[in-house]
Formats: structure tokens, sequence, C-alpha cells
């Protein structure tokens, strides 16, 4: 399919998704590893456990308020926060500054809002391309999007995060504002009339009335063992993409990556 022909919509949100997701794996191994060494392993572990788990939370209803409040308010309020976010891990690791705290908090505002920010772009895909073959491939395409963010992601974070960070955190947040403004100006709302909820009085009745709607995967054997196991698979992945890092850094020394003659580029752990 080609995406010249693509809604404007989807040109813009796949723009602004390859750099969130782009950075978002320029950061995530290494905050482990830095985590680790600046507050310990155990305290590290919890936080980023704990901020998986809001995570989950803000993920619950992402939906709600996307149906409730349209995709653009949420995708744009989403955006302008992580980039509030971006800021202040620029700040935490400024050169007056160096707060891992601080740091936590802007990557747990980050997180939070990042799955507040998928529910209502999902949904603008299915709002945007009535076609469902269509509509798969340009899943399609943003997971493959997500992938070669997987990819080239920690390959720049290994050589920017531990000699470059102030310089890395301040120039995506410079990028992050332009995206967020880009949403914000570019984006076209698509949530139809027909698919807009209704607003709850408090938190704690969108909350109940989402556990509700949650009771009919349990209803259905199969799907239910569908989402379980997709559950803990990604999960399992996470604490991968974590440990992992924390382990390499820990348990190999400087390596010989190529050598020629007397030529030799050598690379540590990180």
């Amino acid at each position: 399919m080609n995406i010249l022909k693509w809604n404007f919509n989807m040109k813009i949100r796949l723009v602004a998704e390859f750099f969130f997701g782009l950075f978002f794996w320029m950061y995530l191994p290494f905050l482990a590893i830095y985590f680790a060494e600046e507050l310990g392993k155990v305290t590290a572990g919890i936080l980023l456990m704990c901020s998986q788990a809001v995570g989950v939370f803000a993920n619950l209803i992402g939906g709600y308020l996307a149906d409730t409040y349209g995709r653009k308010r949420m995708m744009v309020i989403s955006a302008f926060i992580q980039a509030g976010g971006m800021i202040l891990l620029t700040i935490a690791n400024s050169p007056i500054l160096n707060s891992p705290w601080l740091t936590f908090f802007g990557f747990a505002i980050i997180s939070v809002t990042g799955m507040l920010y998928n529910p209502a772009s999902s949904a603008m895909v299915a709002d945007t391309v009535e076609d469902k073959d269509e509509r798969n491939l340009v899943f399609a395409v943003f997971y493959t999007m997500i992938n070669i963010n997987v990819v080239i992601g920690p390959i720049i974070g290994g050589i920017l995060f531990f000699k470059a960070r102030f310089l890395l955190f301040s120039t995506f947040s410079f990028i992050f504002l332009i995206v967020a403004f880009m949403i914000l100006l570019l984006i076209r709302e698509s949530l139809p009339d027909s698919v807009r909820q209704e607003k709850e009085a408090s938190i704690s009745k969108v909350l109940i009335k989402q556990v509700k709607n949650y009771r009919i995967i349990f209803t259905d054997k199969v799907f239910f063992l569908f989402v379980a196991a997709g559950i803990l698979i990604s999960q399992t992945f996470t604490q991968l993409d974590l440990l992992l890092a924390v382990y390499i850094k820990e348990s190999i020394p400087i390596q010989t990556l190529f050598s020629f003659g007397d030529f030799s580029l050598k690379t540590n752990s990180e």
C-alpha cells in the first residue's frame, strides 16, 4: 500500500510515533543500568515495576477518555505532557543537576502518558480507515516501524546515553515539542458522533464501567487465554529488555569488535 496515499492524519501519526518510539528505545535499556547504579538494583526494579503497573491503569481508562473527549484531544494532551517529561529528564541530567529521582519522575510521566496516547491513536486508525484489509495494512506498517525503532534505537542510545545524555535529552525535548505542535495543528478530530460517550461524574465510575466491560473477556475462554498469554509474553519481553542490559553491563568486559592488521575497534559492555 502506498503510504503517500494515506489519510493525512495517518501520515502525521506515523511521523509522531516514529520519534516517540525511537527515543523510547534509545533510553529504555540504559535507564535500567542508570537506576541500578544510582539507586541500587532492588530500588530500581521496584520503581520500574511500579511505573509499568501505573501504565496498565492508564491504558485501562485510555479508551474511555478517547471515546469521551476525542482522539485528537487525548493525543495532543499526551504529546505535550510527554514533552514536559522530556524536559524534566533534560533538567535532571544537565550540567547543573544530576538527579536520578527526578529522572525517574520524568520517565514515569512519559511512560504513563504514552499509555494514554496509544488507545486514542489506535482508535483514530479505525475511524479513518474504513476498509478492513487496508486497516490491517496500516497497522502492519506501524508495527514494522516499531520493530525498526527497536533495532536502531538501542544502537544510537548505546553511543549517546552514557557519554552525551544531556545532549540526547535536550535534542529530543525540542523534537517532542515540534511533534506535539504537529499533532495540535495538523491532525483533525476523527471521533464519530455515534461512538462518543457521555462524560461520567467521577473517575471511580469510569473504572467500574471499564471493569464491567472487561468482563466480556472472561466469558470467552479462548479469547481470555489469548489475552492472558499476550500480557505474560509482553511483560516477559519488557523485563528482559531491562534486566538483560544490567547483566551485560556487569558481565561482559571490553571486547574487540573488529580488527585489521594493527587497527582494532573495541567496544565496552554499554
